[in-house]
C-alpha cells in the first residue's frame, strides 16, 4: 500500500455505530443524511487535494449497498490503482495494472490503512470518500449547521462536525447544494446531494505519538449520482490474479468425455501485428479409453494429432496428406510426473483449471450469461517457456442458462477461457484466447470418422479388411439402420473387446442393411511398434547405478526389448539400453550417476532409450493375433450384438460368419491383388461407347475402384496409365481376356497396362438361402472362393447360374439354376451358422453393353434404381417379355434421378432409336434368355464317371448342410479369396472384399 496511506486510528472505532434502519426527511438541522435517501447504489467522481502533501487525486467511487461491495479508481501522480470490497468473500482488494493485494476484512479492517483521511467506514462498510457522509449519520446530534455558502459557484447549506480524540482533532466541514438548487436526480423531495467535504485540523499515529501532524484535505464531488452506469466495473479486472482471494462459488466440474471447437488468438501479438492468424482448434478428449485428439487449422497448414496415452504415441497427421508415429509428447493433453514421464491429463487440466480457482463474478460473453472464474499461478512453464505467474480466466454459461449443443440442452459448460502469461512482474508476454464453441460429452462416433489413421500405416502388411455378416430379420434390420450410429459404434467397441485392440484401431466400420441381413465390414490396423513409444536418448559408453537393471534374454530386437520394458510388473520400466543385440530394461530415467558413485555398472557402447508414457500397456494386440482372436471367436465360440429395440425390448443378433481380406488396395509384389494383369503396355480403346475415360486418377487403386463402383457401366476391366502427362484411367464393361482374344478393344501404349476383375465380381452372395437341388457339378480341393467363381465363369458344359463354396471341406458346387429362381422347397433358409455359402451370378453381367444408341421406348420406365437391379427386373420380373433396357445413371445434386426402360425390343430389330451420351443400352445374352424361359437347349452333363450320381450328389449337399447353414450376407461383391503371405500356414481365412475406402 502506499507509503502515505496512514494507518487508522482508534478513532474509526467510534465511526461503528448502527445507523438508522428507518427513513427520516432530514434531522433538526437539515443535515441531508445519504441513508434517508433511500438509494441502494450510488457512483460519484471526486477530485481530491492534499494541501500539507501537495497531492491532488482523481477518484471515481462505486457503491452498491445489496452486497454490500464497492470500488474505487484511483489515479494519482500517474499510478492507477483501483481498490475492491466485497463482504461475500470478505475481503478487501487492491489492484494496480500488474500486481494484486488481499486482505480479510474481518482480520484486518483495523489495520487496513484507508487512502485519504476518513475514507473508512465500518458499518456498513464503505471505503472512499463517501464514508465521510456514512459517519456523519452516527453523529447526528453532534452537526451544526453554518449556513449558506456558495461552492464553486453553486449556492451550497453548509454544516461542520467535530472530531476530538486522542489521535484527532479535527473539523469536518459538508457542503450540500441548497434546496433552492436544481440537481438532476429526484431523490424523494430531497434534492441536496454532496458538493465538496472538507477536513481541517491535525492528527496523530497514536497516543503516544507526539507528532502531530496537519491535515488539510477538499474533496470535490463532480457528481453524486444514484445509479451505476456499468455494473461489471465492480468486479476486478482478468489476467492480473490475486493469490490470496477467497471464492464464493466452486468451479464446475468438467466431465471425462468431451469435445469443443474453439478460436484462438494471441491478443498481445495482435497489437503489434494486425494480420495475426487465429487458430481453429476442434478437441476431443476421453478419459475412460486414454485418447485424446488436437485438430488445428490456421492460414498456413492443417494439422491433426491423436494420442493414444494406451500405446504411447501420437499418430500425427499433416494437411491430410503425411502420417507419421512419434512417441507421445509436448501435447495439451499431457502431464508429467517428473522426469519427463507422461500421462493423460484429468479433464480439468486440459482447459488448464487445475489451478486453485475464485470466482470473479458474472459477465456476459457472446449474449450468454456466464460465471467467471480465475487462478493463478506462479513459477510455471507453459508452452516451454518459464513465466513469473500464470492467469488462467475461464467463463461457464449459468446453470439456469441452458445452450443447446447437437440438438441437446446443456449448462454449466465453457464458453470461453484467457490464459494470460507473465514472464516478469510487468510485462505479459501473451495472452491467449479462447472463444469455446459447441462443448459437448458426446464425440463419437466425430473423433474417428475425419482422421485417416490408415495413412500411418500404408503398406497391406499393416491392416486387415473383415466382414461380419450377422442373422438379421428384415424388420429388426430396418430398426437398426434407423440406429445407424449407435449401432455401427456399439459394434466397434464389441469388436474391439473381442480382439482386444483399441477402437481407433477400427478406422472404418460400416453397415450394409439387407433384406438377407446385416454385413459389416470393416478394417483394423496394425498396433503401432512398442519402440514407437521410445526416444533415442543417447548412442556411446553407457554406465549406471540403477539397482533395478534387468537383462531380458529372448529379446533380440529393440521392439522386443521395448515391449519388455512396457511388459514389466516388477518395477516402472522408463527405458532401455540396446547393447549389440543384449537388452537390459531400467527403472532410472534421465538423471546422470555421479562419477565417483561406487555401484557405477558399465555395459560399454549402447544405445539409451527413454519411455514418454510409463502409463502405457502391452493389452493391444498385434494385428494376427487380433484378427485370430476376432475369427476364432465368431466361428468357434459364437459372438452376439445385443441391439436394444426400444426400452422394453431388445434382440441378441448372432455373428454368422467372419470373412478377413487384405482388399480393396493393390498391396505389393507379395500379396495378391483384388483384379488381374491381362495385358502389359497396352490400353482400352477411347472412343468405343463401352468405355469411360477418366482423367487426374491419382493412383491405380483410385483407378480400379472407379471400375468396380461405377454407375455408367458394368465394368469388367480397366486399364492404367500411371507414367502419362494426364494419369489417364479408362474402364470398360468389355471383359478384356488377353490381347489375342481382344485386339478390337485395346491400343498399344509403352506407359499403360489393361486389368481385369477378379471371377467373384460377378457373383453376389445369398446366406440364408442354400439350395437344396441338385448342382451340376462338384470340384473338391478347391482352395478359395474365387477359384469357385472362375469356375463358374468358365463353365462350357452348362450355363453356371451360381454356386456353393465350403470352405471347410474346399468343396464348390455349381448350379446351373438361379437362386433367385429356386422354388418353394428348393432352398432351405436355417438360422444355423455354416461354412458354406452360395453364390449367384450378377444379372448385370448377363448383358452386352451397347454403348449410347438408346430404343426409344418408356412403355416401363422405372426411376431410382440401380444397374443391377434394372438387369434383375428385365430377367426376373419380365423374363418372359423383356430382352433390352436402357439405363441413365444418377446424376444432378441429390444423385436421385437414376432410371431404367425395360423394352421387348433389341437394336437389330431396328427401331426407333435415340442416342444420349450419359445413357447406356443393354441387351440380354441370348443364351441367358434361353436359360431364364427353362429352355432344354443347353443340358447339363454330369456322367457316372464323374464318381457322383445325381442322388448321391443330393445327399452330398444335405450332408454338408449338416454342418450349419450360413447365416448373413455378403451385401456387396467380393473381390477375391487369398491365403495371405503373413498367415500362411497357420490356418487363417484371407479373403478379399469390397470397401469403400
Amino acid at each position: 500500500m502506499d507509503t502515505r496511506f496512514n494507518r487508522i486510528s482508534c478513532i474509526f472505532v467510534l465511526f461503528c455505530v448502527t445507523f438508522s434502519v428507518q427513513a427520516q426527511d432530514e434531522d433538526s438541522t437539515g443535515f441531508p443524511h445519504i441513508a434517508d435517501l433511500e438509494i441502494e447504489f450510488y457512483e460519484t467522481t471526486v477530485t481530491l487535494t492534499d494541501e500539507d502533501q501537495q497531492v491532488t487525486a482523481l477518484v471515481k467511487e462505486y457503491y452498491d449497498s445489496t452486497g454490500p461491495r464497492g470500488k474505487l479508481e484511483i489515479l494519482e501522480n500517474g499510478d492507477k490503482r483501483s481498490i475492491y470490497y466485497n463482504n461475500d468473500t470478505n475481503q478487501i482488494l487492491e489492484l494496480t495494472t500488474t500486481t494484486c493485494k488481499a486482505w480479510a476484512i474481518d482480520e484486518s479492517i483495523y489495520l487496513y490503512q484507508p487512502v485519504f483521511y476518513g475514507w473508512l467506514n465500518k458499518d456498513p462498510l464503505i471505503i472512499g470518500p463517501s464514508a465521510l457522509l456514512w459517519y456523519a449519520q452516527t453523529r447526528r446530534n453532534d452537526i451544526k449547521t453554518l449556513g449558506t455558502t456558495i461552492i464553486r459557484d453553486i449556492s451550497c447549506d453548509t454544516y461542520s462536525l467535530d472530531i476530538n480524540t486522542r489521535t484527532d482533532n479535527v473539523t469536518v466541514i459538508y457542503h450540500f447544494s441548497a434546496k433552492t438548487w436544481t440537481t438532476p436526480y429526484a431523490l424523494k423531495d430531497v434534492k441536496a446531494v454532496p458538493i465538496r467535504i472538507e477536513v481541517r485540523g491535525v492528527t496523530r499515529k497514536n497516543s503516544r505519538d507526539d507528532r502531530w501532524q496537519p491535515k488539510n484535505i477538499f474533496t470535490d464531488f463532480s457528481y453524486f449520482r444514484p445509479t451505476i452506469s456499468d455494473w461489471l466495473v465492480l468486479q476486478p479486472p482478468m489476467g492480473i490474479g490475486c493469490p490470496l482471494r477467497k471464492s464464493s462459488r466452486t468451479i464446475p466440474k468438467i466431465p471425462k468425455v468431451f469435445k469443443y471447437t474453439a478460436e484462438v488468438y494471441d491478443s498481445v501479438k495482435a497489437k503489434k501485428n494486425p494480420t495475426t492468424d487465429i487458430e481453429t482448434q476442434i478437441v476431443w478428449y476421453d478419459k475412460v479409453r486414454n485418447m485424446a485428439r488436437l485438430d488445428k487449422f490456421n492460414a498456413l497448414r492443417t494439422r491433426s494429432e491423436f494420442y493414444d496415452f494406451n500405446t504411447g504415441v501420437t499418430y500425427s497427421n499433416l494437411d491430410d496428406s503425411t502420417c507419421t508415429i512419434e512417441p507421445l509428447r509436448n501435447s495439451i493433453f499431457e502431464g508429467y510426473d517428473g522426469e519427463l514421464i507422461g500421462h493423460l491429463k484429468e479433464p480439468g487440466e486440459v482447459l488448464n483449471l487445475d489451478g486453485r480457482f475464485y470466482y470473479m463474478g458474472e459477465r456476459t460473453i457472446r449474449g450468454i450469461k456466464a460465471d467467471s472464474f480465475e487462478s493463478i499461478q506462479r513459477g510455471v512453464t507453459f508452452m516451454k517457456q518459464s513465466l513469473r505467474k500464470l492467469v488462467v480466466t475461464v467463463f461457464f454459461s449459468e446453470d439456469y442458462y441452458t445452450i443447446a449443443v447437437n440438438g441437446e440442452i446443456e449448462s454449466q459448460i465453457p464458453i470461453y477461457y484467457i490464459i494470460t502469461g507473465w514472464n516478469n512482474d510487468t510485462n505479459i508476454l501473451f495472452q491467449l484466447h479462447y472463444n469455446i464453441f459447441a462443448f459437448d460429452d458426446m464425440i463419437y462416433p466425430d473423433m474417428y470418422k475425419t482422421f485417416d489413421l490408415t495413412r500411418c500405416f500404408p503398406t497391406m502388411e499393416e491392416k486387415s479388411y473383415f466382414m461380419l455378416i450377422l442373422n438379421v430379420p428384415p424388420p429388426i434390420a430396418a430398426e437398426m439402420e434407423e440406429a445407424d450410429d449407435m449401432v455401427t459404434l456399439e459394434l466397434k467397441w464389441l469388436i474391439a473387446k473381442v480382439a482386444q485392440v483399441s477402437d481407433m484401431r477400427i478406422p472404418l466400420l460400416t453397415a450394409d442393411y439387407k433384406s438377407q441381413g446385416v454385413y459389416v465390414t470393416g478394417l483394423m490396423l496394425e498396433r503401432p511398434p512398442a519402440l514407437a513409444q521410445f526416444f533415442l536418448e543417447y548412442t556411446g559408453e553407457t554406465k549406471t547405478r540403477d539397482k533395478d537393471v534387468k537383462v531380458v534374454m529372448e529379446a533380440k530386437s529393440k521392439e522386443q526389448c521395448a515391449f519388455a520394458c512396457v511388459d514389466e510388473n516388477s518395477f516402472t520400466c522408463k527405458g532401455f539400453y540396446f547393447c549389440n543385440e543384449a537388452c537390459f530394461i531400467k527403472s532410472e530415467g534421465i538423471l546422470t550417476p555421479s562419477e565417483d558413485d561406487d555401484n557405477i555398472e558399465e555395459f560399454g557402447v549402447c544405445e539409451t532409450w527413454l519411455r514418454a508414457e510409463t502409463r502405457s500397456n502391452n493389452k493391444e494386440h498385434y494385428l494376427f493375433d487380433a484378427m485370430s482372436r476376432l475369427e476364432a471367436t465368431v466361428v468357434n465360440d459364437g459372438l452376439s450384438y445385443y441391439f436394444k429395440v426400444n426400452d422394453t425390448y431388445g434382440e441378441n443378433l448372432d455373428i454368422a460368419d467372419i470373412i478377413i481380406g487384405d482388399g480393396p488396395f493393390t498391396g505389393n509384389e507379395n500379396q495378391e491383388k483384388p483384379y488381374t494383369t491381362v495385358i502389359k503396355f497396352s490400353k482400352l480403346r477411347a472412343g468405343d461407347e463401352t468405355t469411360v475415360s477418366l482423367h487426374e486418377v491419382d493412383n491405380l487403386n483410385d483407378c480400379y475402384k472407379a471400375c468396380k463402383n461405377s454407375d455408367d457401366i458394368n465394368c469388367a476391366s480397366f486399364s492404367y496409365c500411371p507414367d502419362s502427362d494426364n494419369k489417364q484411367c479408362m474402364i470398360s464393361s468389355v471383359l478384356v481376356v488377353n490381347r489375342k482374344n481382344n485386339p478390337e478393344d485395346t491400343d498399344d501404349d509403352k506407359n499403360c497396362y489393361v486389368y481385369s476383375l477378379k471371377y467373384l465380381d460377378f457373383y453376389d452372395a445369398y446366406p440364408g438361402r442354400v439350395s437344396m437341388i441338385s448342382g451340376e457339378d462338384l470340384r473338391e480341393k478347391t482352395t478359395s472362393v474365387e477359384d469357385c467363381a472362375r469356375f463358374c465363369r468358365e463353365e462350357k458344359k452348362f450355363i453356371c447360374r451360381g454356386f456353393e463354396y465350403c470352405r471347410t471341406e474346399k468343396t464348390c458346387v455349381l448350379h446351373s439354376k438361379h437362386v433367385m429362381d429356386l422354388g418353394k422347397g428348393e432352398f432351405i433358409e436355417s438360422k444355423k451358422k455354416s461354412t458354406c455359402t452360395h453364390y449367384a451370378a450378377k444379372f448385370a453381367a448377363d448383358y452386352y453393353d451397347m454403348g449410347y444408341t438408346l430404343i426409344k421406348d418408356d412403355s416401363d420406365k422405372r426411376s431410382e434404381i440401380t444397374l443391377e437391379e434394372c438387369a434383375r427386373v428385365c430377367s426376373e420380373e419380365r423374363k418372359d417379355n423383356c430382352k433390352s433396357f436402357n439405363y441413365c445413371p444418377a446424376s444432378g445434386p441429390y444423385s436421385t434421378d437414376s432410371s431404367c426402360a425395360l423394352s421387348v425390343k433389341v437394336l437389330e430389330d431396328k427401331p426407333e432409336m435415340e442416342s444420349n451420351e450419359k445413357c447406356h443400352h443393354f441387351e440380354k445374352k441370348e443364351i441367358v434368355d434361353d436359360w431364364a424361359k427353362t429352355s432344354n437347349k443347353v443340358k447339363k452333363v454330369v456322367t457316372s464317371n464323374d464318381g457322383y450320381t445325381k442322388k448321391g450328389f443330393t445327399g452330398l449337399v444335405i450332408g454338408m448342410l449338416a454342418l450349419g447353414l450360413i447365416l448373413g450376407a455378403m451385401g456387396f461383391v467380393l473381390f477375391s479369396y487369398i491365403k495371405s503371405k503373413r498367415y500362411g500356414g497357420e490356418g487363417m481365412t484371407v479373403r478379399f472384399m469390397k470397401s469403400d475406402i
